[in-house]
């Protein structure tokens, strides 16, 4: 659907999951302007998501913004604690992020604090 049909019908169920898959279309073009062009889809999604009370795309559109950018992690950690119960690939994905997340993390710690040689 494009943006000039969502006008036309006012149909907006969809509108946070489009913003994601235009923000993931911008992270498929190589480089590092790729995440920068990215982010703004990202956060626009879970902001309509968010509007909507669309838990489900809000859960997506923060899952492909945590894989770019750190800072969204803790919003991706809070978010999975709202779904209780709940089984989906797309919790499964989301909880893959937040583990590659701490796994990178405690990777560079280990890097920062060099062991001690003894004499």
């Amino acid at each position: 659907m494009t943006d000039r049909q969502l006008k036309q019908t006012a149909e907006r169920h969809y509108l946070a999951e489009l913003h994601r898959l235009a923000g993931a279309c911008r992270l498929a073009a190589a480089g590092r302007a790729a995440a920068r062009a990215a982010t703004p889809h990202f956060e626009r999604a879970i902001a309509v998501a968010r509007a909507q009370e669309a838990r489900l795309w809000e859960l997506r559109a923060t899952t492909s913004l945590a894989q770019i950018d750190d800072r969204a992690r803790p919003a991706l950690a809070a978010l999975i604690d709202r779904f209780d119960r709940c089984v989906s690939a797309d919790l499964v994905a989301a909880r893959a992020v937040l583990a590659e997340g701490k796994n990178r993390q405690r990777r560079a710690t280990s890097r920062r604090i060099a062991p001690r040689r003894r004499r």
